[in-house]
């Protein structure tokens, strides 16, 4: 029954940070919180299989193609999920008026300036970024980045906030949450250290440290965190560590 569960999860992870087939994209709200765990191992795969186009992108053409090789890559193999938390993210928060007006441009579909800007921004960065990696050490610089990279959504479910509206960030708050979302920072520091080496702790403190205030303004600025939130914190990370590394 455990290892059911545990596969059902998993299923339920890739559902909801890919777009790979065969995945749970309808879960029950228990297995939905159980799933966070798996977050930094599927990131981990996004992440060979981004490091792999860039790697063979820059077999045959400059490292600034490699970058978009890179990225274009885990955007298509994450339906730009974390791109479209991004967006809708910074054009809330870049809103004005009440909270509760800030929480309806995050739910509203069409992207605002703010949000086209955050991820022109975004993409841009980690591209160039990309490309000043050694050739023969990109897959696992991403590999590393992207596990690493997906515990910042658990750093926003435990960082205290309440959920605001009725969305993703509300079906994942509560146990068994909590200590599994713990669980999937240690699998995001294992996975990260064999890929990047023993700068992992440091950069998961990093990654901690900025999703929590993430979480904090979101707070402020929108009532609480939401599925958004999430994604627009892993965008952080990505960025935080690609510039680090």
């Amino acid at each position: 029954a455990s290892a059911s569960r545990s596969m059902t999860s998993l299923r339920v992870a890739l559902g909801l940070l890919t777009v790979v087939p065969g995945a749970v994209t309808e879960p029950t709200t228990t297995a939905l919180r159980r799933s966070v765990v798996w977050f930094p191992l599927i990131g981990a795969g996004v992440g060979a299989l981004a490091g792999s186009m860039a790697w063979l992108a820059g077999v045959w053409y400059s490292p600034l193609v490699a970058g978009m090789a890179g990225v274009t890559s885990s955007v298509l193999a994450t339906g730009a999920l974390h791109e479209d938390g991004l967006a809708d993210t910074v054009d809330a928060f870049g809103g004005r008026g009440s909270p509760a007006r800030r929480l309806e441009i995050m739910k509203d579909p069409r992207v605002g300036v703010f949000g086209v800007i955050a991820i022109v921004v975004s993409i841009m960065l980690r591209v160039a970024l990309i490309a000043t990696v050694p050739h023969d050490q990109v897959g696992q610089v991403l590999i590393g980045t992207h596990a690493l990279a997906r515990s910042a959504p658990l750093f926003v479910l435990v960082s205290g906030v309440e959920p605001a509206g009725e969305g993703l960030g509300r079906a994942f708050l509560g146990q068994p949450q909590r200590s599994t979302a713990f669980a999937g920072m240690v699998v995001a520091v294992v996975i990260g250290t064999a890929a990047i080496g023993v700068r992992c702790p440091i950069l998961l403190a990093a990654i901690g440290t900025a999703s929590v205030v993430i979480a904090h303004g979101s707070r402020k600025l929108v009532g609480g965190v939401t599925g958004d939130v999430m994604g627009a914190a892993e965008q952080v990370a990505e960025g935080l560590v690609l510039l680090a590394l």
